[in-house]
């Protein structure tokens, strides 16, 4: 299958380091009195979560389905459905297919509609009740026989909750139905880098790039291994080959500028980096751009960016982060502000207490 680019929610990977943040290493009267360039909010890459059909798509290289003419039109409905992100219309269509027919294909709608329903940003349970039924089909399904690329489903969603030992045996089971399903083997690819296996990761990369030189999805992975193991050239080839493809996906710009600051391109990472903030509201390439624009000393640029990450919801790490830049920027009042919202809402977060005290907030 193709990797859709309009997925209603990617993952906020902390199992991944996307935000490991440097200022902790530093106390509260540094902070508050050291005039150098404070550290900046160190990045990890986050993961390819676009290839996760979590919307189905044509186009899987592997098996097929006899149409069921009643259930077919309520299928391709609820498909629609939840590429416009009606998730709760997409179930019912699902539901008075699967009336028609309960084969495979339309048992997978059912639990992508589900999946949505019950993930309100990837690896964040909105509805438990949906999630665990989504799962409940999928590990249903997995124990009969499928005929196209149910299994890849299943592993991506096993990847957006970070169920990375279960997503590899699903994996396993996606290649196996389908071995020339380069997107089973990026889910494998991903399941393997957060396992820290990135040797391995990189192999499945290289075979699904291989076996689709024009997926995206591959291509970032690829890239994206390759950057964990500072291979950064070879990053930066397939990177640029995945923005030639698709010039506006925010995700590959991210790591674009990862790599150009690596390379010591400051000029290059900071323009590509804005670009990313542009381009994506996930919070997770969100807060890795960030990263980058406050390596670069561009904290009012970062501060932004953190700002736009906060947009998805709270998260304390990144309202951490966007106190650390707007401090660095200078803007004192700001940041005791920002740092006063993160205590109320999340009281004794790492050395936020102190760190108001030294600040005379």
């Amino acid at each position: 299958m193709k990797e859709p680019r309009n997925l209603t929610s990617t993952a906020w990977c902390k199992v991944a380091g996307v935000v490991a943040l440097a200022a902790l290493a530093l106390t509260p009267v540094a902070l508050s009195q050291s005039t150098k360039k404070p550290p900046a909010v160190a990045t990890g890459v986050p993961p390819a979560f676009d290839t996760l059909k979590i919307i189905p798509v044509d186009g899987c290289p592997c098996g097929s389905y006899k149409p069921n003419d009643a259930a077919e039109k309520r299928y391709q409905e609820s498909r629609q459905l939840t590429a416009a992100g009606k998730f709760e219309e997409a179930l019912k269509a699902a539901n008075d297919a699967l009336a028609f027919d309960k084969g495979p294909i339309y048992r997978n709608q059912q639990a992508v509609a589900l999946f949505n329903l019950g993930v309100a940003r990837a690896g964040i349970v909105g509805d438990k009740k949906r999630l665990d039924e989504a799962l409940r089909v999928w590990q249903q399904m997995s124990r009969g026989k499928s005929v196209a690329c149910e299994m890849t489903f299943y592993a991506n969603a096993l990847c957006r909750l970070q169920r990375w030992d279960e997503a590899l045996k699903v994996a396993d089971r996606a290649i196996a139905d389908c071995n020339l399903s380069a997107d089973a083997k990026v889910a494998k690819s991903i399941a393997l880098q957060y396992l820290g296996q990135a040797p391995d990761a990189l192999r499945f990369a290289d075979e699904a790039m291989k076996l689709d030189p024009k997926s995206v999805a591959a291509l970032y992975q690829y890239a994206s291994c390759c950057y964990d193991l500072a291979k950064y050239e070879d990053a930066l080839r397939a990177v640029a080959l995945a923005i030639g493809l698709d010039p506006a996906d925010g995700q590959s710009r991210t790591l674009l500028a990862m790599v150009h600051l690596a390379l010591k391109h400051p000029a290059e990472a900071q323009a590509n980096a804005i670009q990313a903030v542009g381009m994506t509201s996930d919070p997770a390439f969100l807060m890795a751009a960030g990263g980058v624009l406050s390596e670069l000393g561009q904290y009012q640029q970062a501060a932004a960016a953190y700002d736009k990450a906060l947009q998805a919801g709270f998260d304390p790490a990144a309202m951490y982060a966007r106190a650390v830049a707007l401090h660095a920027a200078g803007n004192r009042a700001e940041a005791v502000k920002v740092l006063h919202d993160l205590e109320t809402q999340s009281a004794g977060y790492l050395n936020v207490q102190e760190w108001l005290k030294a600040l005379g907030g």
